[in-house]
């Protein structure tokens, strides 16, 4: 069964943080989020929304051996 997602819009809410602090720490790395192409729409597992609220590092984190992109500029 497939773990829910949710969009910066939702996880917001749900996280009672502003959408551009959501957005910030998901290009900053800070929230674990995922896009199918650079630029394209983010998506946030419940579970890494869960380890985002509570400070910690979300276990999808920890496994991957990929670092997030940032935008030059």
């Amino acid at each position: 069964m497939l773990e829910p997602q949710y969009t910066p819009a939702e996880a917001a809410k749900i996280a009672r943080r502003h959408v551009v602090t959501i957005r910030r720490d998901l290009v900053g790395g800070t929230l674990h989020g995922s896009q199918r192409v650079d630029g394209g729409r983010w998506l946030i597992s419940e579970g890494c929304l869960s380890a985002y609220m509570a400070g910690a590092e979300c276990q999808h984190r920890a496994a991957s051996n990929v670092t997030p992109m940032r935008r030059a500029g």
